[in-house]
């Protein structure tokens, strides 16, 4: 195993450096690599960290690196901004800078050091950087069709999406949860997933209108984090009640106060008792997993309940990890295409929905939603059995 830190400034390139260098090592080596970002919420300039683990075995961890084996510097002048990229070093560490020497202030700290002035050579000319980019991209691996990816969490959540053949899309970007709203609008966009993308101004329309267009038959998908959901409180009983089989993609964070930006699990803990199913993911392809077993589960006609796919935020979300990721032909055999049961919006079928209620019909439709869960627990196994026979994995129900 292999541990390398980046350090860099905001623009300078260090996550998408680390991303290629896991991608590279993974996908040309058929080994495992993980990578992790690090910044706040200052975006060009501002100092920025990733750590890069590769090996030859599968990594169970999610971890920054602490004790380099390599380190990159992108910026020579970070010490002078109170950076220390000196934290956690030893005696083998090695060093590498981006610039035409090495810094004075290495002098007599270790003689594994270098220097490479990749700035400048980045603007030469005739570097096969496009014939990196295709070799890579055509790398193909596995049974079949399969295809061997590097994915962080958020992408893995949005091919997810994609393969379930989603049909409208209506989300409101937040930290970390923004590049699956910005990655699904890109795909409906460039016409690679067919659907519909509403722009919403809020997190409660996002999850209002996702719960009508699923209402009139369209498999839809919204996806959130934080207070994000925290706003969602209100229509969140309102998939449940109806009993409206959505799947919404979680990207567990904090919420205020302090304000912050990090893994915290209080906001999904909040909506516990909103008749949600919760499914938690321990990796990127447990997210990717997850979210196509949670369709199944959840559209089964014996539960009928909405689902939160839940992953870690910027511990998950952002970790890029090597995903098989399936043929679509496997996922449609699994996953058929939507249908509406129970309540549903047809105009030549007009029915009432969430009107005023009397209390015995009211603890009627509570008991109801509580043998749907019975059921879930029941039906749970039986899907992941289906799930492991076409995909050839198989994931713990409870744990």
């Amino acid at each position: 195993m292999k541990q390398i830190k980046i350090y860099g400034l905001g623009g300078q390139g260090v996550v998408t450096c680390g991303k290629l260098m896991a991608h590279a090592y993974a996908i040309n080596q058929e080994e495992f690599a993980q990578t992790i970002p690090a910044y706040g919420h200052e975006r060009r300039g501002a100092p920025v960290t990733t750590s890069l683990i590769l090996s030859r075995e599968a990594i169970l961890t999610k971890s920054f690196v602490y004790e380099p084996d390599y380190v990159l510097v992108f910026d020579i002048s970070l010490p002078e901004r109170h950076v220390d990229i000196f934290d956690g070093a030893t005696g083998d560490t090695a060093f590498l800078f981006n610039a035409p020497q090495v810094p004075a202030y290495m002098t007599g700290r270790t003689n594994k050091v270098c220097a490479v002035d990749a700035g400048q050579a980045a603007l030469r000319p005739g570097l096969p950087k496009e014939m990196y980019f295709h070799a890579c991209l055509k790398r193909k691996g596995g049974l079949g069709m399969e295809e061997r990816r590097l994915l962080d969490g958020n992408m893995a959540m949005v091919e997810a999406m994609r393969y379930a053949r989603v049909q409208v899309v209506s989300a409101y970007p937040i930290t970390p949860q923004s590049p699956v709203a910005e990655k699904l609008s890109e795909l409906v966009a460039d016409g690679s997933l067919a659907a519909e993308y509403i722009r919403v101004e809020s997190e409660h329309s996002a999850l209002s209108c996702a719960i009508g267009a699923q209402m009139t038959g369209a498999r839809a998908c919204t996806a959130t984090s934080s207070v994000g959901l925290a706003l969602m409180h209100e229509v969140l009983g309102i998939a449940a009640g109806c009993r409206i089989p959505l799947v919404m993609g979680v990207v567990n964070r904090s919420l205020a106060a302090p304000w912050s930006l990090w893994c915290d699990h209080q906001d999904a803990m909040a909506e516990r008792d909103s008749g949600w199913l919760q499914i938690y993911a321990g990796n990127v392809q447990e997210v990717f997993d997850c979210m196509l077993w949670a369709y199944r589960l959840a559209e089964h006609e014996d539960v009928l309940l909405p689902a939160m796919v839940c992953q870690d935020g910027f511990f998950l979300s952002h970790t890029a990890e090597i995903a098989w990721l399936p043929d679509q032909k496997q996922v449609d055999d699994f996953l058929p295409q939507y249908r509406n049961r129970n309540t549903f919006l047809d105009i030549n079928t007009p029915m009432f929905l969430n009107n005023l209620t009397p209390s015995a019909e009211f603890c009627e439709m509570r008991r109801q939603q509580k043998d749907a869960f019975e059921n879930a627990k029941k039906i749970a196994p039986e899907l992941m059995e289906k799930f492991s026979h076409i995909f050839g994995r198989k994931l713990p129900i409870y744990q």
